[in-house]
């Protein structure tokens, strides 16, 4: 037997509902720029997000204690992440071919890749 789903979308097709015949439900919501801003389910699980004027994801937290934050550079490419899980930050450089370098400023250590190398 298939399941019977309904499902509701805002006037930009955004998914903002939906249930299935087990009674699971989804809510969502958005930003004006049709970014996902906020969900949650019928399980009690819920999630918030912002971004930037670029709509690049800066923050995240969720009902499971996740929590994450992140900038980006004037090209939108992501040169900073910290996750809450863990504390860890990571910063990010990139090439002159754009390949994402992580590095700490403690240590000044880079990862490189073979390609990466031999661009450098």
């Amino acid at each position: 037997m298939s399941k019977e789903i309904i499902e509701e979308y805002d006037k930009n097709n955004n998914q903002i509902y939906y249930k299935d015949s087990d009674g699971f439900e989804r809510w969502y919501k958005y930003d004006e720029n049709n970014n996902e801003v906020y969900y949650k389910s019928s399980s009690g699980f819920e999630r918030w997000m912002e971004y930037d004027k670029n709509n690049n994801r800066v923050y995240f937290k969720d009902t499971e204690n996740n929590e994450e934050w992140k900038k980006y550079d004037e090209n939108n490419r992501e040169i900073y992440y910290k996750d809450s899980n863990n504390g860890k930050e990571k910063w990010y450089k990139y090439t002159k071919l754009g390949y994402k370098i992580e590095y700490t400023p403690e240590t000044v250590c880079t990862k490189f890749t073979r390609f990466e190398i031999m661009e450098i």
